[in-house]
């Protein structure tokens, strides 16, 4: 549906107020949050960090949750899909020092894709393998490293809100995709 909406042209207003809005607020020690978001999104970064991702998983957790993680990683091949087919700019730079200019088309947020499906399949992995009482806490982390990366590139001035919204539901259900998948193949 936000593909829709974008495509459409739909959400630019909306999208124009938001990213003013969210320029305009005084973030203080957040904006080194975001600017540190946007330099992990890096490709060279993006690498390790998924490289890291599942060598840790395989080794620490468990071979299944390497494996997930190896199919979470094609959540951002599929957002470069995405991307060729759907060329919409982002807004370019503001006032603010753009950290790092998104390449090429914007829909959907590349960093937003990754950060969704890296924390959370990161936090299905450790969740089952910590008291009950605590798993909240993972989950909560995991939102909470997601919203930073989400906010940052609207902050930043890479992406359009709808942008960062179209890659959050992209990384949320591949994940959710890639976690169902092993389910089916056991029956």
């Amino acid at each position: 549906m936000v593909t829709l909406l974008v495509v459409s042209g739909a959400t630019h207003s909306v999208d124009e107020s938001i990213a003013n809005a969210a320029r305009g607020l005084h973030w203080g020690p957040m904006r080194s949050l975001f600017r540190a978001t946007s330099a992990i999104g890096e490709l060279g970064a993006v690498q390790a960090l998924v490289g890291g991702a599942v060598v840790i998983a395989l080794l620490v957790v468990s071979r299944r949750a390497g494996y997930l993680m190896l199919l979470g990683a094609l959540a951002s091949v599929l957002n470069l899909g995405i991307r060729l087919l759907i060329p919409r700019d982002g807004p370019g730079a503001t006032e603010h020092v753009v950290f790092d200019p998104s390449r090429g088309h914007s829909y959907p947020s590349g960093h937003a894709v990754l950060f969704t499906w890296v924390t959370f399949l990161v936090a299905a992995g450790i969740s089952p393998r910590i008291p009950a009482q605590l798993r909240y806490v993972v989950w909560a982390l995991a939102a909470a490293v997601t919203a930073v990366a989400c906010i940052g590139r609207v902050w930043v001035g890479a992406h359009w809100p709808s942008d960062v919204v179209g890659g959050l539901l992209l990384g949320l259900g591949w994940s959710a995709f890639v976690l169902w998948l092993p389910q089916r193949w056991v029956r």
